[in-house]
């Protein structure tokens, strides 16, 4: 709201009540319900592995920390997008909908990581199951939506720039996995066979 510049902002309230519920509520889930995909997820974080992986690791966050910035800044305080309401309202529908996927992908993968890598140790194998059956990278469908919502529901088109960097990010981040878990995930390579779209099922 300091970024906003005011205090009776409707849309920044309402979206970071729905992101603090959403990142309270998906936490206590993972460490109650699936404690090892906690555990997993701060281990890639702490330690990345590749330079590739740790500079993702920084550039992700940067880019959301940006959007929310120029969106505060743009839909907050000095109006420089007229978004009419009904684009807010589609902005808070695409975030639910990168909500949705997000915990359906976790509910369904027990080896969602933050970095790219083998979970030998947890006995790691291609997950066909809920969203999987239709896409390969549903969680990353999940956040290029994300790039989108946090834009249009704080009422800002130039936080769409961040924003579709952010999303065109994960594009680039399906090729890369896929390129990476075909040749070192064993059976991967014929799930993309039977599952042939990265992102949009019969699209793309």
């Amino acid at each position: 709201m300091l970024i906003g510049g005011r205090w009776n902002w409707l849309e920044g309230w309402l979206l970071a009540g729905v992101y603090g519920v959403l990142l309270v509520g998906s936490s206590v889930w993972t460490e109650i319900y699936a404690p090892d995909l906690s555990e997993e997820r701060m281990q890639a974080i702490s330690h990345p592995g590749s330079l590739h992986e740790r500079l993702i690791l920084i550039w992700v966050p940067f880019l959301i920390v940006v959007t929310l910035i120029v969106g505060a800044l743009d839909g907050g305080r000095y109006g420089w997008s007229l978004v009419p309401l009904w684009i807010e309202v589609v902005g808070f529908g695409l975030f639910a909908a990168y909500a949705a996927l997000n915990m359906w992908s976790a509910i369904s993968n027990p080896f969602l990581s933050a970095t790219t890598r083998v979970q030998e140790e947890r006995d790691h194998h291609v997950v066909e199951t809920g969203p999987y059956c239709l896409v390969r990278h549903p969680m990353y469908l999940g956040l290029c939506l994300l790039g989108a919502a946090l834009p249009l529901a704080l009422g800002s088109l130039w936080a769409l720039i961040p924003g579709g960097l952010f999303s065109l990010t994960f594009m680039y981040r399906t090729a890369q996995e896929d390129d990476f878990l075909s040749s070192n995930l064993p059976g991967y390579e014929e799930y993309m066979q039977r599952t042939r779209y990265r992102l949009i099922p019969g699209i793309w």
